[in-house]
Parts: structure tokens; sequence; C-alpha cells
């Protein structure tokens, strides 16, 4: 079957699914697009994230799930997902990766994620996902995430979403490198990112 004939298919099989449950949508991509709630749909969407095969439209069902109703219940399927997804190595897995980061920044880190997401953190193949699970672990509270936080500040790509995730952490030890980011970094960006992780950690408890 050809890639995009098997998309389609899913997509059916995903808004029959969300239908029996009583959430009516024309598309997957609905619920990405909707501002309305969909609690009764989280369940759906987490079963049917194990059985399509596609990445899109496991990409689209990873996006549907970066809601408040799938806090401390899409994690572990989300974790799953990418410790799988680690051993392809293709444009379109990477951009799957970084959307399994996003949602997980989004819901928190997720508890009991913690450990996870500081593994994958230091690991390679994870690839630009990698910016934002530095967020996530960091709102996951992971502490052991500092050194390696500090690391990735001296890495381009990585620098604001570093800088982000030592603001959350008020990592103190981070101060001198965060303020000579946030004086000279070529990007303005970068540098409101290290201003703000600076005002964080130095705001009195």
């Amino acid at each position: 079957m050809e890639e995009q004939e098997q998309i389609l298919k899913e997509d059916r099989l995903v808004v029959e699914a969300l239908r029996k449950a009583g959430v009516f949508v024309s598309s997957s991509q609905d619920l990405v697009t909707t501002r309305d709630r969909y609690p009764k749909a989280i369940p759906v969407l987490l079963e049917m994230l194990a059985k399509v095969e596609t990445l899109t439209i496991k990409g689209i069902i990873v996006r549907a799930l970066g809601v408040k109703e799938a806090k401390g219940h899409a994690e572990p399927f989300l974790i799953s997902e990418f410790e799988t997804s680690l051993q392809d190595p293709s444009d379109v897995a990477d951009d799957f990766r970084w959307k399994i980061a996003n949602t997980l920044e989004i819901l928190g880190g997720g508890k009991g994620a913690s450990e996870a997401l500081l593994r994958f953190l230091t690991d390679p193949r994870s690839g630009r996902a990698r910016g934002m699970l530095s967020v996530a672990v960091a709102k996951a509270k992971n502490r052991d995430a500092i050194p390696i936080l500090i690391d990735m500040l001296d890495r381009n790509e990585f620098t604001g979403f570093a800088a982000e995730a030592l603001g959350i952490l008020r990592a103190e030890e981070a101060s001198p490198r965060l303020e000579s980011i946030a004086n000279s970094h070529e990007k303005p960006w970068v540098r409101r990112q290290a201003s703000n992780a600076l005002k964080r950690i130095r705001k009195p408890n």
C-alpha cells in the first residue's frame, strides 16, 4: 500500500474510534486545531497511538495529546514511542521525536518520566528534540540534568532551550555562563532566554 493511502486509512480508523467514544471529527487533524476540550478523546488517542503505523498519524495524535486532560496519562505512551523511534535515523523520525518532546514539555515533563527524559537528553540519536527535552526535564524537576544543560549552553542550536531549562531549575551554578550569553549572544531570543533565566534564579524564594 502506498504511504499516502496508508495515512488516509489510518486517519479514518482514528476518526471512527473517536466517533464511537462520542467525539465527532472529520479528521484526526481537527483535534490539533480545535479550541474545544476533548477529554473523552484521550483514552482513544492513547489506544490508537500504539495501533497506527505511519509517523504522520502518530505525529498528529502526539500533538493532540498536548492538553491538560492528557497529563498523568499520556507520558508512558509518549516515552515508549520516543524510545522506539530512536532506531529510525530518518528526518521524518527526527521530526516525530521533536513533536513528542514538545508535547512532554507542554505536559510539564510528566510524573515518573524524569529518568527517561534525562536518558533521551543525553542520547545523540534524540537529535533536535534535545532542545524541547531540556525544558521538559527541567519541568520534571530533575536537577541531575543541570550539568548536562550547562554543557548544552555551548551548543548553539540548544543554547536558548538550555538557558530556559536552567532558569526553571533555578540553577545558580549556571549564572556566569548565562550572564555571558545574555550580554553577547548573536541571537536576540537566546539573549532573552538567558536574561529571563537569570531573573528566575535571582528571584527571592
